[in-house]
């Protein structure tokens, strides 16, 4: 590869003992132009195009993000940063099945997970804890589900809203702007 412009004695314009440090640099400034692997453009191996999510193996269907969800029993009072267990039932009420099952092998599970917002409304943590959901959901069926919630570290009253997320993929409702997300209260007291 050549070269082309003016070469001007020294390095960057000046002079002096700066010229050790263009012979330790114009090795690497090589290897950048010919890429890390030091192999020129004829030289070099065809790569695969980069995979894209277009490329990824199938997840859930654009109409698959749809779901209610209901209490079945009220969550315990937590202390802070004590995590407790939430019986919900998840109701698919979308016209595509979740694979859950064929999706638990891939690098996209299908997820129960929650977001707390503090008692006026103000989200405090979207990404709550992962509970997996193992077993495949046909349109019109149920799962129940112990969710996992960690208390804020803070005591109050809190919002949970448990929501789905197909991993590395999406969440329901962002995907789904009409879905409407249960509100549990939280109480989360201080130790005694």
């Amino acid at each position: 590869m050549a070269l082309s412009g003016n070469v001007v004695p020294g390095f960057l314009g000046m002079k002096g003992g700066v010229m050790k440090a263009r012979r330790v640099l114009l090795p690497f400034l090589m290897l950048a132009l010919l890429g890390c692997s030091g192999q020129s453009e004829k030289e070099a191996q065809p790569q695969p195009p980069p995979k894209t999510e277009a490329q990824a193996p199938a997840s859930l269907s654009a109409d698959a993000y749809s779901f209610s969800a209901s209490l079945v029993s009220a969550p315990p009072v937590l202390r802070p940063g004590e995590t407790g267990k939430v019986q919900i039932a998840l109701k698919n009420t979308s016209s595509a099945a979740w694979p859950a099952a064929s999706l638990a092998a891939t690098t996209k599970p299908l997820c129960a997970a929650y977001h707390v917002f503090s008692s006026t409304g103000e989200l405090l943590t979207w990404d709550g804890n992962r509970t997996p959901i193992t077993s495949d959901v046909a349109p019109g069926g149920e799962v129940a589900l112990a969710l996992s919630v960690q208390a804020p570290s803070i005591p109050g009253r809190y919002i949970i809203r448990p929501d789905l997320v197909e991993e590395n993929v999406a969440w329901f409702s962002r995907q789904n702007k009409s879905l409407q997300l249960l509100s549990i209260d939280l109480h989360v007291q201080a130790a005694p």
